[in-house]
């Protein structure tokens, strides 16, 4: 599946897949969705620990809070040809310091050729700071650094989500 591509990412401290302090990280990624072919639809499959908020252009997507089962949405009508920023908050709730991380993918299916896939990996931008407007298309997230890149979507404590059943 196209989950299974994708890799388990947080912010660049300690070991996340076993512990990382309490609070909320966040993470950016700009993509190009090429103006010279229609755009039939785009999907955002989603997986986090603990609760997380999707934001495309700064439109707020949608929330998703398991790390087990991958959250499907559809996200075509918040995308514009050209560049488009996407934004992810994710909390790492709790009382002590426990598992966190990160893992989407983002697929695009254009009116003829082929689908083009996003995943989350170590070129995603991360930080651990709260800063109004982190998730508008237009902020600068030049200082932030590089998501830690934690391992493959089978990774543990999480395992490679569960595709959700299909809508028909």
């Amino acid at each position: 599946s196209d989950v299974a591509k994708a890799r388990w990412i947080w912010f660049a401290e300690g070991e996340p897949a076993q512990s990382a302090p309490v609070g909320t990280r966040y993470f950016r990624k700009t993509i190009e969705v090429p103006a010279d072919r229609k755009l039939s639809s785009a999907t955002a499959f989603l997986a986090g620990d603990n609760q997380a908020k999707l934001f495309v252009n700064g439109a707020h997507a949608t929330d998703f809070s398991t790390a087990k089962s991958a959250t499907e949405k559809p996200i075509t009508d918040l995308l514009a040809p050209g560049k488009n920023v996407i934004a992810i908050s994710v909390d790492n709730a709790g009382s002590a310091p426990n598992p966190a991380g990160l893992l989407a993918a983002f697929v695009l299916r254009f009116e003829s050729g082929d689908p083009v896939l996003i995943t989350t990996d170590g070129e995603w931008k991360s930080s651990d700071a709260t800063i109004e407007n982190w998730n508008a298309a237009a902020f600068d997230d030049s200082a932030w650094g590089n998501a830690k890149d934690l391992g493959a979507s089978d990774l543990q404590p999480w395992g490679t989500p569960k595709k959700p059943e299909s809508r028909v």
